[in-house]
């Protein structure tokens, strides 16, 4: 299944500063429904080089369907490993007065495991790490000048599916700054 949507403004809270090559962790949502309704607590801000994951951000494995959303095979009571609100400034845009400066922009992810991957002996090498994901979108970040958010989410699911332990993976992108919060939202699977 593939879509893609624009997404609308919604009010929330500055996550943190960031200028190049540092990367600021927004608000985390530990134990958050993927409907996006239940905030259950925070973590704090960290800062992190470039190629390094982020301290501060919170990331998780969760169960069960996404809500409001037809569930595919991969999705419907499947696990997933997410990353949520983490900010970062960088070159993209395809407005002149988008080129040479960096942007905030807020990054969420959501990888959906393939039937039977979980942890059995609580070795972090049994299951995708979210690290991973979070050093990805660092890296993507770090090529250079991207000209549409849609790119870069189309670059984060590409670099979360080479992993053949995801099945399916949700990628949001938004805009932070010059104007009302907007961006793109895609799903992508095998």
């Amino acid at each position: 299944m593939t879509t893609s949507r624009t997404l609308g403004g919604r009010p929330a809270a500055k996550a943190g500063q960031s200028s190049a090559g540092q990367s600021s962790a927004g608000q985390a949502l530990a134990g958050q429904a993927a409907s996006g309704q239940a905030n259950s607590g925070q973590a704090n801000s960290g800062q992190a080089n470039s190629g390094q994951a982020n301290s501060g951000q919170d990331a998780t494995i969760g169960q069960g369907a996404t809500a409001g959303r037809g569930p595919t095979a991969a999705r419907a009571g499947g696990d997933f490993i997410f990353v949520r609100d983490f900010v970062l400034g960088v070159n993209v845009g395809v407005y002149a007065e988008e080129k040479g400066v960096t942007q905030e922009i807020s990054f969420s992810v959501e990888a959906y495991l393939a039937p039977g991957v979980k942890s059995l002996t609580d070795d972090i090498a049994e299951v995708p790490s979210y690290a991973d994901i979070i050093d990805g979108i660092e890296a993507i970040a770090r090529e250079g000048h991207i000209e549409l958010v849609e790119t870069f989410a189309e670059r984060i699911a590409a670099h979360c599916l080479k992993d053949r332990r995801i099945a399916e993976v949700r990628v949001r992108l938004e805009k932070l700054e010059r104007g009302p919060r907007r961006g793109v939202e895609i799903v992508r699977g095998r």
